[in-house]
């Protein structure tokens, strides 16, 4: 025994050489080593072992690689995350310094991501955020960087920039390629994107500041609609403020009384008598009217559009019932809802409720479905309406969903009626291409056997050109905008008189 430990001594002592040259790979590989030179016994056996040695070495420093490259980047998409991009924009604003030129940071929020990832499933949402991540780096110049923030945000950064017209012109690339559909599900989807642009240094000369006012000009470009991008203006903090204050006093407008329903007629085209009526809801603060272009966005994002859709179903169902209880002809009330308020799980028992509640006949309600809901797929857009339709009310769709979901059996998804919207209304008869679309709304709608309502007319051209393109109802500011209960049921009156 004492031979053979002599004999392959100077092999052990050479394992532990090699093993100390490899312990920065892993330090475990010193009680392996040694305990194979003692059951080895051999030097093909040990030759074999030092193979292996050297082979484990190269496999944990791939590994040790590819661990570094996960750090520093997004599983899903590849893309450098926000610890590379914040070290990245150090150095980047290090050399626009020396060379005196413009760095740019643009920050990116896909617009209601939350509900395509809600209905489609977090699969297809992944399959959105990776698809995102392509289009935007086949949109950057050569040099500059896309990044993941998280979530449905993405980070740009854009160096060497000579003026801000180049920043433009990427941002208007972007645009584009966010315009092409999204294949998920086997069904095309349109996304947009909202964009916010800071620039050094003149919107800040540090990391925080030029990510926090990208930032809030992100939620500037979504304040104005959605799908554009903005500049950082030093009058965006002033944005932000009163965002905030919008929403605080929106949360106390409905204890406080402050919201109120207007009614805006519905006519027959052919005689101009009142056949229907939308309900709408104002927000009355201290004399000032709010539009609801103000605050209907941020009653959707902050989840209080269900509070206070729930209160304006409630309100217009009692008057409308009321309004039969005095004698006055019944008529078909629309009111919106929203995608927020579809989504609950006990939206047709609430309604159902409500409908008891005042003593209204389903039949007089019809819902106005928000266009977002044809982001929701047919199935669970059409179990959903079957069940509102069992409870024998009437289902509203503007022209886009109603165009989404023709390609469905009526069955699938069924629907009542369908809504030109203003936008073609707007240039008719001028507008060639726009009456083009009308028409084959129009058409159809008489294929498919529903009722059909222009909205927004504004003009006695509008009115006559409608009525040649067969529409039978119409509704707008030429006939009647909204009015308060008080004034639409004077109107009511001078109708039944």
């Amino acid at each position: 025994m004492k031979n053979l430990l002599s004999k392959y001594a100077w092999q052990t002592g050479l394992v532990l050489l090699v093993v100390n040259m490899l312990a920065t790979a892993s330090i475990f590989w010193l009680g392996i080593g040694i305990g194979v030179v003692f059951i080895s016994c051999a030097a093909g056996a040990f030759a074999y072992f030092l193979h292996s040695l050297l082979k484990s070495r190269d496999k944990h420093e791939e590994i040790g690689l590819r661990m570094e490259h996960l750090a520093y980047h997004d599983a899903l998409t590849g893309l450098p995350n926000r610890r590379l991009f914040e070290d990245r924009l150090n150095l980047a604003l290090v050399r626009a310094k020396r060379s005196g030129q413009i760095a740019a940071v643009m920050f990116l929020d896909l617009d209601r991501f939350k509900m395509v990832n809600d209905s489609l499933g977090h699969a297809c949402g992944d399959e959105l955020i990776r698809i995102t991540g392509e289009r935007l780096q086949s949109c950057l110049r050569e040099g500059d960087t896309v990044y993941r923030q998280g979530g449905d945000e993405f980070t740009l950064l854009l160096e060497n920039i000579s003026k801000p017209a180049d920043v433009r012109l990427v941002a208007g690339r972007i645009h584009a390629a966010m315009d092409i559909p999204y294949s998920l599900n086997g069904l095309e989807h349109h996304i947009t994107a909202s964009v916010g642009i800071s620039l050094y240094p003149t919107d800040g000369e540090t990391l925080d500041e030029l990510i926090k006012h990208a930032d809030k000009a992100m939620y500037g470009a979504k304040k104005r609609g959605r799908n554009n991008f903005q500049f950082f203006a030093s009058g965006l903090d002033t944005l932000m403020t009163y965002k905030h204050e919008l929403e605080t006093a929106l949360r106390l407008a409905l204890d406080n009384g402050e919201l109120e329903m207007h009614y805006q007629p519905q006519y027959a085209l052919s005689n101009k008598r009142i056949i229907g009526v939308e309900a709408m809801i104002h927000w009355n603060r201290a004399g000032k009217q709010f539009s609801s272009n103000e605050w209907l966005a941020v009653a959707e994002e902050t989840g209080l559009i269900i509070s206070i859709g729930e209160w304006a179903l409630q309100t217009a169902c009692l008057k409308a019932k009321q309004w039969q209880a005095v004698g006055f002809q019944p008529l078909k009330l629309s009111i919106g809802l929203s995608v927020a308020q579809f989504k609950k799980e006990n939206l047709v028992e609430r309604i159902s409720e409500i409908l008891a509640e005042v003593g209204l006949d389903a039949k007089y309600l019809e819902l106005d479905l928000a266009e977002g809901i044809s982001m929701l797929s047919v199935q669970s857009v059409g179990e959903k309406l079957r069940l509102l339709k069992q409870l024998g009310l009437r289902i509203a769709m503007d022209d886009v969903c109603a165009g989404i979901f023709s390609g469905s059996s009526s069955q699938q998804v069924p629907m009542d009626t369908i809504k030109l919207d203003s936008s073609l209304i707007r240039n008719l008869p001028e507008d060639l291409e726009n009456q083009t679309l009308a028409v084959a709304i129009i058409e159809m709608a008489e294929r498919l056997h529903l009722n059909l309502i222009a909205k927004g007319v504004e003009s006695q051209e509008q009115l006559a050109h409608l009525y040649k393109l067969r529409c039978k109802e119409v509704q707008g500011e030429l006939l009647s905008g909204p009015l308060m209960d008080s004034d639409f049921e004077h109107l009511m009156q001078q109708q039944a008189g």
